[in-house]
């Protein structure tokens, strides 16, 4: 059977980075993932349909669209209704659909999540150990800062790398535990 296609529409490269890295752990390390970058969410927003059309016509069809935008301090599922309804007369042709999912807060917070994961990259990249958290990370106001912050002690730069490398070791089911939105996207990945 081929791997799932997906055609995944974000903020930034940051997101692309660990997006990606997580769509892979959820579904198969195979799947196919295309990518657009936005490079910020005025753009995503503003230019939902023609993101969309541009995944539709690409001559290695796609199964699959999600579109993953930060909430930064908004409603998720207010946010996910706008984008929803932007597309609204849109008939993209994915056969597993056109999936929404607004991040509370940033994806930052998914990384936060996952101290040990951090952790685990902090020693082998520079010797130094990640500090602990306290609280849920999706009620972190600001978490790409607090990201930055347990990074720059851990003697890591914050930048994509660093990212996807503490994606790739995030525990799926420490994620699942302490952020909701994360469950619910990867709900969407895997259509259940």
């Amino acid at each position: 059977m081929d791997e799932p296609s997906y055609g995944l529409i974000v903020e930034g490269f940051y997101d692309k980075a660990v997006l990606t890295q997580l769509v892979q752990k959820i579904e198969s390390a195979d799947a196919k993932i295309v990518v657009r970058v936005c490079r910020d969410a005025g753009r995503l927003m503003g230019g939902l349909s023609g993101y969309l059309r541009e995944l539709a016509g690409r001559e290695e069809p796609i199964d699959k669209a999600l579109v993953v935008r930060d909430a930064d301090g908004l409603d998720p599922t207010a946010l996910e209704e706008e984008m929803a309804q932007r597309v609204q007369g849109m008939k993209p042709p994915f056969p597993r659909g056109v999936h929404f999912c607004a991040v509370q807060q940033a994806m930052e917070a998914w990384l936060l999540a996952d101290v040990d994961a951090i952790d685990s990259v902090a020693r082998e990249r520079s010797g130094r150990s990640a500090e602990l958290l306290q609280g849920e990370p999706e009620e972190i106001a600001k978490p790409k800062s607090v990201l930055r912050h347990v990074l720059w002690h851990a003697k890591l730069p914050y930048d994509a790398e660093v990212c996807r490398e503490i994606a790739s070791r995030v525990d799926l089911k420490t994620l699942r535990d302490r952020c909701p939105s994360f469950r619910s996207f990867e709900k969407k990945v895997l259509d259940c």
